[in-house]
């Protein structure tokens, strides 16, 4: 059994983990050459993807201390992970598509999450 501030240290470890990647990423069109509007699309594109990563974990983490139950939409931790590490993984042109998949997947996410808690709260 792991104790209670073991389970909140790995909850925040992770999230500075994916946070660090997506700093690496931004970083990496910020300076990339040759530097054009282009780049600045994908550092748009990368802080949405991580804003949406982290409010997918914050909305489950705040409905839980709530009382209820959130474990829903498509782009969980994993998913984003696998995603994330794919699009690394298979070159250049793939990390944009990628950033994009969670960017507009994560978010839809954290909205959802946000409306089925709406749902739970109203019904009962």
């Amino acid at each position: 059994m792991k104790s209670i501030f073991g389970a909140l240290l790995d909850s925040t470890l992770d999230r500075y983990a994916e946070i660090a990647v997506f700093i690496g990423i931004i970083v990496y069109y910020l300076f990339r050459a040759p530097v054009d509007s282009l780049n600045n699309i994908w550092v748009i594109v990368a802080i949405t993807a991580v804003s949406g990563s982290l409010m997918v974990s914050y909305v489950r983490a705040r409905a839980e201390g709530l009382g209820q139950e959130c474990a829903v939409g498509l782009m969980q931790r994993p998913e984003r992970v696998i995603c994330l590490g794919l699009g690394a993984l298979l070159g250049e042109m793939y990390l944009p598509v990628a950033l994009v998949l969670i960017a507009v997947v994560s978010n839809v996410t954290a909205i959802s999450r946000v409306f089925h808690i709406w749902k739970q709260s109203t019904e009962a």
